[in-house]
């Protein structure tokens, strides 16, 4: 197969050169005078990939293979990285990453107010977590290569359910592009306080035999979860949202209490055990809102 590029026709594999991060966060190279957006490259790279036009008619490149890799290349820590589409910089060393959005930063500052734009200073990386302050690991603002990264900082930890062949319930997240889920076994760049909560609830509703929704709400019950936690207390605040309040999710309340229970009989010493709450939204509509207007509190805070 073979594509056209600039009124010229390509075969699928040619090499190019990346110059820079696009601001979606892609590779950027040129080719005949255009931009060509390739996932997963970085600057300094020379690439193989495939051509096409997007939907949007801007070049497209999927990555074939790397010849000549970036130093700042690393493997992705997570295993769905690549299709998953909740990350797009796994595979560039964290210092790196926040070069290049400060370098980001600034070419859209120049290009919008040419020589008035400001300089921009390095970006503020991930603050350490409680744990690493405990061990004595810490990153000042604006210091781009300290020793924290960019795992377990995400306090609002979201997973969508769906169903997937003969399973009715999956939980995961939605593929890169797509409105197709794909079942999780984890992700690191959520708190892992709330990752244990969103894992026990789907557990939940696998035992009771609460089917998933459809992305548009239809044909099922469960159609996602948000977990909040509070980093300094331990606290969290889990929402399940459904198309409706059936009988079986009676059972799911219930092993979630069961979890409320041994959360609180195992606090850190020196603090109060961490408080549980457990809501339930209903949503039942296809408009692309991850909340409906009701929302239940069950039990807890």
């Amino acid at each position: 197969m073979r594509h056209r590029a600039g009124g010229a026709e390509r075969a699928d594999a040619i090499a190019v050169d990346i110059v820079k991060m696009s601001p979606d966060g892609d590779g950027l190279a040129r080719l005949e005078g255009e931009d060509l957006f390739v996932p997963y490259a970085i600057p300094g790279e020379r690439v193989e990939v495939a051509v096409h036009r997007g939907r949007d008619g801007a070049l497209a490149g999927e990555l074939v293979r790397v010849v000549r890799a970036s130093p700042d290349r690393i493997t992705p820590r997570c295993r769905h990285f690549g299709y998953c589409g909740g990350c797009a910089w796994q595979h560039i060393a964290y210092p790196a990453q926040l070069r290049h959005k400060q370098a980001m930063l600034q070419e859209m500052l120049a290009a919008s107010m040419g020589a008035a734009a400001p300089a921009v200073l390095p970006t503020v990386p991930t603050p350490p977590r409680a744990g690493a302050r405990e061990s004595g690991s810490d990153t000042r603002p604006g210091q781009a290569d300290g020793p924290v990264e960019p795992w377990g900082y995400r306090d609002k930890v979201s997973f969508v359910f769906a169903p997937a062949g003969r399973q009715p319930l999956v939980m995961g997240h939605y593929r890169r592009g797509t409105r197709s889920a794909f079942a999780a076994g984890e992700c690191p760049v959520h708190a892992e306080a709330g990752n244990e909560v969103a894992f026990r609830l789907r557990d939940a509703l696998v035992r009771a035999g609460v089917p998933a929704a459809a992305p548009d709400g239809r044909n099922g019950i469960a159609r996602h979860v948000v977990v909040r936690v509070a980093e300094g207390t331990g606290d969290r605040l889990a929402t399940l949202v459904v198309t409706e309040n059936v009988t079986p999710l009676r059972r799911v309340t219930g092993d979630m209490e069961r979890f409320e229970r041994q959360m609180s009989s195992r606090p850190v010493a020196g603090t109060q055990p961490p408080r549980f709450g457990f809501h339930l939204n209903l949503h039942d509509r296809a408009d692309g809102f991850l909340f409906g207007r009701e929302t239940k509190r069950l039990f807890g805070p």
